[in-house]
């Protein structure tokens, strides 16, 4: 098995496997580790409709296609792979997985991602896969003709209400706000289908004994006690940021990945790209600047478009 390469690419979401996209097609040898299987949290998401080019996809069919497409530019993808360390040696780049394997690579892209944030009250741990999920897509079946209660304000939290309605569950959504930040689109149809909003709420409690069975809000400067079947949380992600801190990376307040406009961070030759990097998070944001690390990893690798031959 080959374990030198031009580039490492770390983390096979839609920013990982754009960057082996356009890296396999510029002729770099390539490879994109990941400790779960390609897709990243697109492969979670029930329904895509705002990526170009596609008005309806699910999240997992978009993801296949994205992994299709980047083997066939020639990127190198290893699933189930975790890496545990990288160590920068001179001009190269040595990485050690799971399994005892080491590789070697001429520069680094980072595209570990985020994982959902949790709300941190009690009953969350103690409940969760018995009434509490960060997965509409994975869970969603199971409270068909249920009450399902949907935890946050973004775009997120309202794609997975509106997947649920779909599937026939009493939908609520609660909210810290009075309005949310999702799709207008969305919320318009959300109001079509009846569900139930409560807005300037917080969860201070997720009760039940076998299973979930209420949560309990802090509304309107007075607790509310509603029954639900089931609790869907989706307040924001958390950076999956062990190798950059490992690397000594500069972070910003919240744990992402500082970069340039050139996706570089503070060590050359290490790249990142996607939600670990914050701001916007998004499939579309993702890809562009998936794009953009492949390309100055390129320029990096090679010195620049037109590479110094040693000739006049």
């Amino acid at each position: 098995m080959e374990t030198d390469y031009d580039l490492i690419i770390i983390g096979a979401g839609p920013a990982g496997l754009t960057a082996g996209i356009y890296a396999g097609r510029y002729g770099l040898k390539v490879a994109i580790f990941d400790k779960l299987t390609a897709g990243g949290q697109l492969a979670l998401a029930p329904l895509i409709e705002n990526y170009p080019g596609y008005k309806t996809i699910a999240g997992p069919d978009l993801a296949e296609l994205m992994k299709t497409h980047a083997e066939a530019a020639g990127a190198e993808l290893f699933e189930l792979t975790d890496v545990q360390v990288i160590q920068k040696m001179s001009n190269m780049f040595k990485v050690l997985t799971n399994n005892g394997q080491e590789f070697t690579a001429k520069a680094i892209i980072l595209a570990t991602g985020s994982t959902p944030r949790k709300l941190g009250v009690p009953g969350e741990e103690q409940f969760t896969g018995r009434g509490v999920s960060y997965c509409a897509l994975c869970d969603a079946p199971f409270f068909s003709n249920k009450t399902a209660t949907v935890i946050g304000g973004g775009n997120t939290a309202v794609v997975s209400a509106k997947y649920l309605s779909d599937l026939g569950s009493n939908v609520r959504l609660v909210h810290r706000r009075s309005t949310t930040r999702g799709e207008e689109t969305i919320k318009k149809e959300l109001l079509a289908q009846n569900v139930q909003f409560y807005w300037n709420s917080i969860v201070k409690e997720i009760r039940g004994k076998d299973k979930v069975t209420s949560i309990v809000l802090q509304t309107q400067g007075k607790e509310l006690e509603i029954a639900t079947d089931g609790v869907f949380i989706h307040v924001g992600e958390t950076p999956v940021n062990n190798l950059a801190k490992k690397l000594g990376l500069k972070l910003n307040s919240e744990g992402f990945i500082l970069v340039n406009h050139h996706q570089e961070t503070s060590i050359e030759g290490i790249f990142a790209a996607g939600d670990i990097t914050g701001g916007i998070l998004q499939v579309s944001t993702a890809v562009g600047e998936g794009t953009i690390a492949a390309i100055n990893a390129y320029l990096y690798i090679k010195g620049g478009w037109y590479p110094e031959t040693g000739t006049e």
